[in-house]
């Protein structure tokens, strides 16, 4: 029979050698590139969740069913959601993550109710063949579709791997809902089967990466080779247009001896940007000079330089002559004049950069009308404030703004917007900077406060209503506003709160006070 064929602890023992093995591979992958390709860290992060989850599995019956049934599988799903983000990143094509995180919740909870609550080994069979089915779909997708031509052909073995598994997982799934698995997964062939597939799928995958990783490298060496082929031969057919050139990159370029960093050449810009002349640089050391700001970054450029040849995108401090200090972007090649080796280094003023990647962070992160907290960094924020106030009291307040639908309707959608500008202001000068507020979206508002002390709805929204009523006294709004509130506390003893249960607790109460003054 299918269950003396496929006996499932038999193939369980194997599939842990073969995935032991895949774990052992992987680790020395992430090993030799952690440094070119961190993200390798998150396959092996899978694998290594992955080996956690199978060996609970073979403890079916060992140990507590939570452990081997529910505990496993969350492990075998959250790797794979892993190994699908570490993909995204190492092929540059990273997506947004929250369906798949919402998907682990949810076959969490499945799997919990059909194990505690209505024991049955089918729906769990069918719940994790459907949620490792999507997940396998999506690194399909990803490898054969949404990755670049250029790295395609490289990426094939890997994504027809990821259907097959998308088949096996399908497979799983009707066979299950057509009766055929046994009741007892210690005695179901047909689990024993699926297993079996999983293993030989999971080593073919391992193998198929550990090409991808190779085939990525050889086209970036040939690239790498192709360009450093091509500026040596600019070099040689034209010193003068390198000359022009150097002098005008608004960088500054710099021709150092390799061994102790002392001045060859410089460009222009480097006089312009250290402060130096150049008969001040010329002839003396980087070092000696104090353009690192850290001496010891010298030492690892000049490491990485000498075991690689080439460093793009070191990131350090440098200081000026008058002593300032500001941040850079190094990158060199090592090259040979008359024998003698040197390093051609490009250093990149990188204060412009930073200011405007932190003011993109800080746009990421605030609603563009009222720059109050957005609806996702609200939540993160929130639910982090909430865990790290586990023995205290928290209170979530729920917010709608009443009548902002007759001012968009008598005034038009500006003065609506003004409205919510306005009200947000109000939230910011009524609260702590210590409280967290965003707006959820629409006029829907939420405010997480941890009061020191004892406190109340009362002392919590007193001054949100005085300064409402003092404002709309003085005709300091552009239009009178109005607020209802709803509000849920936690208790210290309650453990960690689901901020999602409290906004929606909130919600509901915020619409029965509106109700009521109605």
């Amino acid at each position: 029979m299918l269950e003396d064929l496929f006996d499932v602890r038999t193939v369980l023992v194997g599939y842990a050698l073969a995935d032991t093995l895949c774990l052992v591979v992987m680790g020395a992958l992430y090993r030799q590139y952690r440094k070119r390709s961190p993200e390798i860290g998150l396959w092996l992060a899978d694998y290594a969740l992955q080996f956690v989850g199978l060996l609970l599995v073979s403890l079916r019956g060992v140990i507590p069913d939570v452990y081997s049934v529910i505990l496993a599988n969350v492990f075998i799903l959250g790797g794979t959601v892993l190994l699908y983000q570490g993909l995204e990143r190492y092929l540059g094509r990273r997506g947004p993550q929250l369906q798949n995180y919402l998907l682990v919740v949810v076959f969490t909870a499945v799997q919990s109710y059909y194990l505690l609550v209505d024991n049955s080994l089918v729906a769990r069979n069918v719940n994790i063949s459907v949620c490792l089915g999507l997940l396998t779909a999506e690194c399909a997708w990803l490898t054969l579709y949404r990755v670049g031509p250029e790295l395609r052909s490289a990426t094939r073995a890997t994504g027809l791997i990821f259907v097959a598994l998308v088949v096996l997982s399908v497979t799983h799934a009707l066979t299950g809902l057509c009766g055929l698995c046994e009741s007892d997964f210690l005695r179901s062939g047909v689990d024993g089967a699926v297993l079996l597939g999983y293993e030989m799928l999971y080593v073919a995958l391992t193998f198929a990466l550990l090409l991808l990783v190779s085939r990525r490298l050889y086209t970036e060496l040939e690239s790498d080779m192709a360009q450093r082929r091509a500026v040596e031969d600019a070099l040689k057919r034209s010193e003068e247009k390198f000359s022009v050139a150097f002098h005008t990159v608004p960088d500054a370029i710099l021709i150092t001896l390799l061994a102790d960093g002392r001045i060859i050449e410089a460009n222009r810009s480097s006089f312009e940007i250290f402060g130096f002349t150049k008969d001040e640089m010329v002839g003396r050391t980087t070092v000696a000079l104090g353009m690192w700001a850290q001496p010891a970054d010298r030492e690892r450029f000049v490491g990485e330089l000498e075991s690689s040849g080439r460093v793009l995108g070191f990131n350090t401090t440098s200081r000026r002559k008058s002593g300032e200090v500001f941040p850079t972007t190094v990158s060199g090649e090592t090259i040979e004049i008359s024998g003698v080796p040197c390093s051609l280094t490009v250093v990149h003023d990188s204060t412009e950069r930073l200011l405007a990647e932190e003011r993109l962070r800080e746009l990421s992160e605030r609603d563009p009308l009222t720059s109050i907290l957005n609806h996702r960094t609200f939540h993160e924020i929130a639910t982090q404030r909430l865990s790290a106030a586990r023995d205290r009291r928290a209170a979530v307040l729920f917010m709608d703004m009443d009548g902002l639908k007759a001012i968009n309707d008598e005034y038009g959608h500006s003065a609506g917007d003004q409205a919510l500008v306005a009200f947000a202001g109000v939230l910011r000068e009524a609260f702590r900077e210590s409280d967290v507020i965003g707006r959820l979206g629409g006029d829907e508002f939420a405010v997480l406060a941890v009061p020191r002390g004892d406190a109340s709805d009362e002392t919590l929204t007193s001054r949100l209503y005085g300064l409402l009523a003092e404002k709309n006294a003085s005709k300091a709004l552009p239009f009178e506003l109005a607020v209802s509130i709803g509000i849920v506390w936690t208790e210290p003893s309650a453990g960690s709160a689901d901020l999602e249960r409290l906004i929606s607790e909130a919600d509901r109460r915020m619409y029965q006070a509106k109700r009521s003054r109605r």
